[in-house]
């Protein structure tokens, strides 16, 4: 349960920049949600479940204040990353060192923020913890011991 809770919290933490460009708008941003895994496999999906959940927790309403487009990568991480991209991805959560890597490479004009990377640092996605710049980063990962702390920066 500890990795739902997670995901549940960062898709509550995302919702913070979704929620102000849905208010300046007035229309749904769409949610570019790249997970690992299969949709055919039941863990799979319960992680996009807490992701959903999370939004609804922050006061978020699917497709009314943001469009959740989930795209799964079927270890091809640079092709949904560009299929989100083209469905009008507003924001970016792609799951993995991967697809996160792909993400800031393919776009530098969209809120990035990921899950279940090794070394952000050392990967490049981020100059420093403290000052991630237009990605957003969440510090606790789910083998981390307690939830973490989320922190979220927009562009």
């Amino acid at each position: 349960m500890r990795r739902r809770q997670f995901i549940a919290l960062v898709g509550a933490a995302a919702a913070w920049p979704v929620m102000m460009r849905a208010q300046q708008a007035n229309n749904p941003v769409r949610i570019g949600f790249v997970p690992l895994g299969s949709p055919e496999n039941k863990y799979d999906q319960s992680l996009v479940e807490a992701f959903r959940q999370g939004l609804r927790i922050a006061g978020l309403v699917e497709n009314r204040d943001a469009i959740l487009d989930v795209i799964w990568s079927h270890g091809r991480p640079g092709e949904a990353v560009s299929e989100a991209l083209k469905r009008g991805a507003g924001m970016l959560v792609p799951c993995g060192s991967s697809a996160s890597v792909e993400a800031k490479r393919q776009t530098s004009t969209i809120p990035i923020i990921f899950l279940s990377v090794g070394d952000p640092i050392a990967m490049g996605l981020v100059e420093s913890f403290a000052h991630p710049g237009r990605v957003g980063l969440s510090r606790g990962d789910h083998r981390s011991g307690p939830l973490g702390s989320p922190s979220v920066r927009g562009s």
